[in-house]
């Protein structure tokens, strides 16, 4: 690891399968080919990236068709996060693959790894101290972070522990 910086790794589930895609549809493969740019050329800008994709993808494309793929894609991983891990509580998903949205898809699985949700809470509890201890399988200062209930980033507010009440689960606190 470099001085300074918290990680220099660099890390991508592809989703390419048997699909006729491979990644399920033709406008998910955008997402493998920025990873391998970015893996690349980490610096490199993840909105040129796309617009070179299309151009790449859809040379034929005029500028509407473009600027319409762009406005898709570029607000396509909010719009799946939004209806398949809402407040960071888990991946909500068909099982078999994970195209749609199933909020008990996976919930009773023997992987056990999903919102968890009850009259209790929301979220699996992965701290060390009361939970599966998954936490502690980051570097720190990551372990540290998402083992705490105290601090944790906005985004996995309720990734790690359980949220005890609706409100827990905002501005990045448990």
């Amino acid at each position: 690891m470099s001085a300074g910086r918290l990680a220099d790794e660099l890390v991508a589930v592809s989703n390419a399968g048997d699909d006729r895609f491979w990644t399920g549809h033709p406008l998910a493969q955008a997402n493998l080919y920025t990873f391998g740019r970015l893996a690349w050329n980490p610096a490199a800008d993840p909105v040129t990236i796309l617009d070179e994709w299309i151009a790449l993808t859809h040379p034929e494309a005029d500028d509407r068709l473009a600027s319409g793929l762009h406005t898709v894609l570029d607000d396509s991983w909010s719009t799946y996060e939004k209806y398949t891990a809402p407040l960071g509580v888990g991946f909500m998903v068909q099982p078999g693959h994970h195209y749609g949205p199933s909020v008990d898809g996976y919930e009773y699985s023997p992987w056990g790894t999903y919102h968890f949700a009850d009259r209790d809470g929301v979220g699996v509890d992965r701290t060390t101290t009361t939970g599966t201890g998954y936490t502690a399988q980051y570097r720190e200062p990551w372990s540290e972070v998402y083992d705490s209930p105290a601090p944790a980033p906005t985004n996995s507010s309720c990734s790690s522990t359980t949220c005890r009440t609706p409100t827990s689960c905002t501005a990045g606190r448990r």
